[in-house]
Parts: C-alpha cells; structure tokens; sequence
C-alpha cells in the first residue's frame, strides 16, 4: 500500500499543477471591453463621442442563443445588426488582406491571403499539408486573432462579434471529430439542446448516419464512449457532421470533415447537404480533389498564399498548383467526366519563374474583371 501510494503521490502533484496552470491561464481572444455605463454590456465605442450614441440610447448588443433561438434587441458596434440563425440567409464571409502567425518570430502561416464568400454559395480550399487551410476556418471561429488585415462575417469584422453570437452563426466539423460520453441523442443535442427526435433524425440523415444508428438496437439511445472509441472513424466524422448540421446555422465550415468518408459515402453526403443547408454558406477544407469538384468557387493555398481561385475548370486551365494536385487524384477519364477538355489534360507547363500565372494574376488583379465568378471573390466590399 505504502509502495503504491509512494507512486501515486507524486503523480497527482504534476497533475495538480498542469490543471492550476490551464485555470490560471489567461486566454488570448476577449470580447471587445464593455463601455462603462453602458446598458448591458454594449462594445466599447459605441456611446456618445464614438460615433455611435448606442449606449446613450440605452439599445442592447444582441444576445443571440448558441441554439439558434431568435432574440431580440441590439446592433453591433457599427450599426451593424446581429442577425439570428433563425432570421437570415447564408453569411458573406470576407478575408482581406489576411496574415497570421502563431506566435511572434514564427514563421506566417496565411500571408496577404483574401477573397470573399457570398451568402448561400461554396467555396472550397485545397493545398497541400501545412498550407494554412484549416487555420482559415480558425480565423472565420476566431480561436485566433488575425496578425494582420481583416476576417469579417457580413462586413462586420470578427473581432467586433460577441464571441457566442458570432459562434452561433457557424457549424463547425473539426478535422479531428471527437464525441463525447453518453447517447448518439446527447452527442446531436450538444449542437442544439432544444432539438427534437425529429430534428435530430433529420441532421442524421442528412449526413448519411441514420442508417447506421438505426441498426443498432438502442437506436438514438446508443452509447458513445469517451471519444467515439466504439464507432469507426467515418461514422465518427458523420455524427459530428449531423451535430453541426442540426444547429441549421448560416455558414458551416467542414474542416476536411470527408477524409474517413469512401467516395460514394462523400458523394452522397454531399448531395443531401444541398437541400439540408440550403441557403447556408459552405467553406469546405478538403484534401481530396473529388470533394470540391462542384464549388462555386475553390481557393488554392501553397505556403499559406493564394495561388490560384476559380472552377475546377478553371483552375485545370490556369493554375498548375492545382493541376498538379488533380491529376495525382483522379484519372484522365474522370477528369473528362467532369468536363475538362483533353487539350488541358494534355497540356505541359512551364511557366517563367519569374512570372505569375494566370491565376495568381487574377488573384492580385483589382479589376471586377479578375473575378472568376461572383460568389467568390478577391477581398471584401471596396
């Protein structure tokens, strides 16, 4: 006993101490500080002399529920109102000018990265492994502060947002999908506490796992363990999706959320998405080339730069970033199911060094012109 207590002590110290530390820690993202004397809590700035007078008037920020519940009230610091979930369409989302690094010294993860995502359309990013596609989503959730330039949702910039109103915007699928213990009801519900069977069903379905928990003889009333130990990584990944999805949120951003996903699951998934979230804005971080073939709008990341923004179609004629990334995926033929002519299939480039391409042309260029297409394009409003 003496032996083992002599072997548990010390651990329970360092444990002790690693939990003091993550407590005290202080986070890094705060709200806007509140103005005093302002009524509940409106954003410093917005009172008498800031150009606002909303404090003065005594109006209230807006206080939208995590569930999607509409509330009433308030605008944002701006005038801007704070739209419910339940009241508006799809998100505009704008990256202007974007850097960002993790920590001072470190080297940029985004650099000088912008383009703009109507309401209701879809935008993919692609890259390779570290180009900064996953630390895009972060920015939009703001986990993090941008080191430089501007992320806003619906032209207000992010770091004007109440942290839970701007989160209630947004359905989030991380990369890395993780289930809590308790029921595959509970594990939907944690996306909105107020949803019914019938909603919940309804998120399964559209993420193809109904089918799956229907097999089990528990039904909705499955256990989960710890983590989703006891289901596999793509059923996994299909129930955090239905999470997110039942939250019926304005934008979701799916953190390469298909990975575990066989193709024809993927497809399928994806179809039933268009009709679920329909109106919704939708920016997709996927490795595989198959996922993002029917974007509106597909931004290409290398070395945390855009290189190349447009159609799959596009793309294969004027980006060899993206190019390169295609044919290593998909065959000839079923890049010619999609449309690509075989003149671009065939086509070998080597470009000058020196010069841009076509795309990353396009990307820099100020002209309406420039645009590829409307639903996606180079910064925000000028």
């Amino acid at each position: 006993m003496m032996g083992m207590i002599s072997i548990m002590l010390p651990r329970a110290d360092v444990a002790a101490a690693r939990v003091r530390e993550v407590l005290e820690t202080e986070p890094s993202v705060h709200d806007r500080e509140r103005a005093r004397g302002s009524a509940d809590g409106a954003p410093a700035g917005t009172g008498a002399g800031q150009g606002g007078g909303l404090a003065a008037k005594g109006e209230r920020l807006r206080a939208v529920s995590p569930v999607g519940a509409t509330a009433q009230g308030a605008d944002l610091e701006g005038g801007a109102a704070t739209p419910s979930p339940l009241e508006a369409g799809g998100a505009r989302i704008a990256f202007e000018g974007v850097s960002f690094r993790y920590e001072d010294g470190s080297e940029p993860v985004l650099e000088g990265v912008s383009f703009t995502v109507e309401p209701g359309a879809t935008l993919a990013i692609v890259g390779s492994t570290g180009s900064g596609k996953s630390t895009v989503l972060k920015l939009i959730e703001r986990f993090f502060d941008v080191s430089a330039g501007t992320v806003t949702v619906d032209g207000i910039d992010v770091r004007r947002w109440p942290q839970d109103a701007l989160r209630a915007c947004l359905g989030y699928v991380p990369q890395k999908a993780f289930l809590f213990e308790g029921t595959v009801a509970t594990n939907i519900a944690y996306g909105d506490p107020n949803a019914n069977e019938a909603a919940i069903r309804a998120a399964l379905a559209a993420a193809e796992a109904l089918a799956f928990v229907e097999e089990r003889e528990e039904g909705l009333e499955a256990p989960v363990a710890q983590g989703g130990a006891n289901v596999s990584g793509g059923q996994r990944q299909r129930l955090a999706m239905a999470r997110a999805l039942v939250r019926r949120p304005r934008a979701y951003l799916f953190d390469d959320s298909f990975s575990a996903l066989d193709y024809a699951t993927d497809a399928r998934v994806r179809s039933a998405l268009t009709a679920y979230a329909a109106g919704a804005t939708k920016i997709i971080v996927a490795q595989r080339i198959s996922t993002v073939l029917g974007a509106d709008c597909i931004v290409v990341l290398e070395e945390g730069r855009v290189v190349g923004r447009g159609t799959h179609g596009e793309l294969m004629a004027a980006c060899p970033a993206y190019r390169e990334i295609a044919l290593s995926q998909l065959s000839e033929a079923e890049l010619a199911a999609v449309g690509i002519a075989p003149d671009i299939l065939a086509a070998t480039v080597a470009p000058d060094p020196s010069a841009p391409s076509a795309a990353v042309a396009a990307s820099q260029a100020d002209s309406p012109s420039a645009v590829p297409d409307a639903s996606c394009r180079e910064g925000g409003a000028r």
